[in-house]
């Protein structure tokens, strides 16, 4: 305890000192992505999810101060967003346990009203302030060198980091995966994925650029993920595809991701029609990479069921415990305890509305001035990589996409320009979008 706390006030110390600098655009966009990265062992170390809200939120007041970054711009409403976390945050450490909050409803509650909101405000002021250079080297520098680790872990076929109370999930047919620093090997490989449009389009010399791409999927490849390579090789080829300044019309842009959803859409609901209650499915293969296959299959079975018994889904809490149980050759699983699906949370939690919600943000995604932007892949890379993984019930990747998705919003604005942003130390401010004079 006493050991958190002091680790804790160092923190705060040095994002104190981080804010006055001017380089603290760049400080806290690797501040943020670290955190991500590092999910896994600093839960364990502290409330993750407070600490980020209260840093992020200062982070941004520290972006938008007088002194700190171009000041060109003036984005009022990230103002607020930054003095909301400060404050939603200090209220809610201290009214949520006097309000008997259940701990499953307020960590959701808590991550859609202040953390996503903060993180997503984050990676729009960035970009907006002309930092958005700042926020892809982060997240590059941070993912090459998760990358290298995870090969290494990998090879190894040991924790370099000691985490004894996971460390026999990681194991799946006798290799070890690896997981580094990070909430379980799926989010490291979502988080690597998404680096990959950065490293393509950040990257000038070639063969730089290749090297970076192998090891963003050897560390990919180490955390043995077959879903994440797929969604790998999407990526680099609209990445690819971007870098030689190929450019869609609107409709063929929305309709490379918008006809795959509709024809999935109208499976999902004849199958829907059609379903019955998976009573007697067992996951019977004792193989490891077989039985996940087969569970993905029961799962989505069961997807199908709910929105037949709960159209509007659960609630905010999610599945409730034993409503679905099915055996297996390593025993009982509860789909409430191992949800590994994105849209299968979504419709736990919120049933058609929340699977129409995953359907428009991959539409939105389409859309012809973020399909080929480097933060526009990115964004999508983690959105598909939610087919395999529970994206919003971690801790550390949700920050990321929203971080992301803000970014990706902010650089394809039609009213904002980077060439519109005057010097770095100009003292005359604009509005949005307006050139300097």
């Amino acid at each position: 305890m006493i050991a958190s706390l002091a680790t804790l006030v160092f923190g705060i110390v040095i994002l104190a000192i981080a804010g006055a600098s001017r380089h603290a655009p760049a400080i806290f966009a690797n501040v943020a992505i670290a955190s991500v990265f590092f999910a896994g062992v600093l839960k364990s170390t502290m409330p993750l999810r407070y600490v980020l809200a209260l840093a992020l939120g200062y982070g941004i007041l520290a972006i938008l101060r007088k002194n700190v970054g171009p000041e060109a711009v003036d984005i009022r409403f990230a103002r607020v967003l930054g003095g909301y976390s400060l404050a939603a945050t200090s209220l809610w450490i201290i009214g949520s346990p006097v309000a008997g909050i259940e701990p499953s409803e307020g960590d959701a509650l808590f991550r859609y009203l202040v953390l996503l909101p903060v993180s997503a405000t984050l990676g729009y002021t960035l970009v907006r302030t002309g930092n958005g250079a700042s926020l892809k080297r982060s997240y590059l520098f941070w993912s090459l060198t998760m990358g290298s680790f995870a090969m290494v872990e990998a090879a190894l076929g040991e924790m370099l980091l000691p985490r004894p109370d996971i460390a026999r999930s990681l194991v799946r047919d006798g290799a070890q995966r690896a997981i580094l620093a990070s909430e379980h090997p799926l989010v490291l490989a979502a988080l690597l994925v998404a680096a990959t449009p950065l490293a393509v389009t950040l990257i000038a010399r070639p063969s730089l650029r290749v090297v970076a791409v192998v090891v963003l999927f050897g560390g990919i490849f180490a955390t043995d993920s077959r879903g994440a390579v797929v969604v790998f090789i999407v990526s680099l080829a609209l990445a690819l595809w971007s870098r030689r300044g190929e450019r869609l019309s609107s409709g063929k842009a929305g309709a490379l991701v918008s006809f795959p959803l509709v024809i999935i859409s109208i499976a999902a609901v004849v199958a829907w029609a059609f379903s019955v209650a998976p009573s007697d499915t067992v996951l019977s293969s004792s193989d490891g990479t077989e039985a996940s296959s087969q569970y993905r299959v029961v799962l989505y079975q069961y997807l199908l069921l709910s929105l037949r018994e709960m159209p509007l889904g659960w609630g905010l809490g999610g599945l409730p415990e034993h409503t679905y149980i099915v055996p297996s050759a390593f025993g009982i699983k509860d789909l409430a305890l191992t949800v590994d699906s994105e849209p299968a949370l979504l419709v736990f939690k919120w049933g058609w509305l929340g699977l129409a919600f995953f359907g428009a943000l991959l539409l939105w995604l389409a859309g012809r001035r973020r399909f080929l932007e480097p933060f526009g892949i990115a964004s999508l890379s983690i959105v598909l990589s939610g087919v395999f993984l529970a994206l919003s019930s971690w801790t550390g990747l949700p920050v990321a996409l929203a971080m992301l998705l803000g970014a990706t919003t902010a650089s394809t604005s039609r009213d904002f320009d980077i060439r519109a942003i005057p010097a770095r130390h100009s003292t005359k401010r604009v509005s949005i979008g307006a050139r300097a004079k």
